[in-house]
């Protein structure tokens, strides 16, 4: 620009650039870290774009006791981690599997998942939890009302007095006892089945409990190998004048006669007959009722079943003997009560045998079992049994 009179060179304003903001570009979004993530965002991206899925992998049925497959698969990889196997630990760190730390020994309590599908298996397997009326107890004591007796009905005219009966209760109080299991394993696991490790320490966990209940409950003597616990079984065989006790002829299966079954289907009361069932162990199911079919030409009833009873197993009875129960008939919902807490713990520790460079692992369960319905000297109970000679 010129100004008048002036000899100064001309002055041009020259416009100066603008500095531009930069825009912070968003940060990327967290690369998946498995192929369960990756296979996620696939169906997520699948599921926004309204697209059909690809591939969809097919669902794997859960094992015995388990809600579902992955649930099984939890459990499997915690085994595996109390071992110190990586791929496991990572697993076991992802899905937050190890966070219960037990004491200062490094026990850790084994997922929720584990612990529900050994006791399903004890349910499945235990012939007493079966067929006993069972309650599930929060509490080390529960007082459980049993029926002694109830109303009577009477004959009346018109405009006569009802005479008035009562429902007439007994108590039984269940105390929970304690009963576990211990057992080492090798740190060297099979990786690479480990749905199949877990299903086979289901397997044996559940299966030594369900053998140890039915044994203190039909047959259980009220020493500490028991629990205290005595039987419903040995109810009979310890006291031969109760109503409901059935001398056999022998002591031997192969000593029993049909008059001796006779017998103990007369000496049952009349209203338990609709629900009433042998309880036999597979020996003397055997020697039994299969030799009295065949000698006497009497065919039970069905391929489970004497003259319409069904006949159920139960391997706590033993191979007989003398003083022994052979055989239960009976309804044992209204003759046995079963107390159980309703969870079992299961812990692992990689200590209890580190010099031996295996993984402890401890279950423990407590319940407790009652034999009430046994009758009397004058009348039998819900149960009768026959004893050997």
């Amino acid at each position: 620009m010129f100004t008048k009179g002036s000899n100064s060179p001309p002055q041009i304003d020259i416009p100066q650039p603008v500095a531009r903001s930069r825009r912070k570009s968003p940060p990327p979004p967290n690369p998946p870290k498995t192929i369960a993530e990756v296979q996620a965002r696939l169906r997520a991206l699948e599921s926004a774009a309204g697209l059909e899925p690809v591939y969809r992998e097919p669902k794997r049925p859960a094992p015995r006791g388990f809600r579902s497959y992955e649930d099984a698969f939890d459990a499997g990889m915690f085994l595996l981690a109390i071992g110190k196997d990586k791929k496991a630990l990572r697993h076991c760190r992802d899905r937050n599997l190890m966070v219960a730390s037990v004491g200062t020994a490094g026990g850790f309590l084994m997922p929720a998942g584990l612990a529900t599908a050994v006791q399903r298996h004890i349910q499945e397997q235990s012939v007493i939890m079966q067929e006993a009326t069972v309650f599930t107890m929060s509490d080390n004591l529960l007082t459980v009302p049993l029926r002694s007796s109830g109303l009577t009905i009477y004959p009346v005219d018109e405009n006569q007095e009802i005479t008035a009966s009562d429902i007439e209760y007994d108590a039984a109080e269940l105390n929970l006892r304690k009963a576990a299991a211990l057992y080492k394993s090798s740190v060297e696991l099979a990786t690479d089945a480990v749905v199949d490790l877990v299903a086979e320490f289901t397997t044996e966990v559940s299966g030594a409990f369900a053998q140890h209940f039915d044994l203190v409950g039909f047959v259980g003597d009220g020493g500490q190998d028991h629990n205290s616990i005595v039987g419903v079984g040995t109810r009979f065989a310890n006291d031969s004048t109760l109503a409901g006790t059935i001398t056999a002829a022998g002591s031997a299966y192969t000593d029993v006669t049909v008059a001796n079954i006779d017998s103990m289907i007369a000496a049952l009361p009349a209203h338990l007959h609709g629900n009433a069932k042998f309880y036999a162990s597979p020996q003397g199911c055997a020697n039994i009722f299969c030799r009295l079919s065949d000698t006497a030409s009497l065919h039970p009833v069905g391929p489970m079943a004497w003259c319409g009873y069904p006949i159920e197993f139960t391997a706590a009875l033993g191979a007989g003997g003398s003083g022994t129960p052979l055989l239960l008939l009976g309804d044992l919902r209204r003759a046995v009560v079963f107390g159980i807490k309703n969870d079992i713990r299961i812990m692992a520790s990689e200590q209890r045998f580190m010099e031996l460079h295996s993984v402890a692992y401890r279950a423990v369960s407590r319940f407790d079992c009652i034999a009430h319905g046994v009758g009397d000297s004058t009348d039998a109970g819900a149960v009768v049994s026959l004893v050997g000679a």
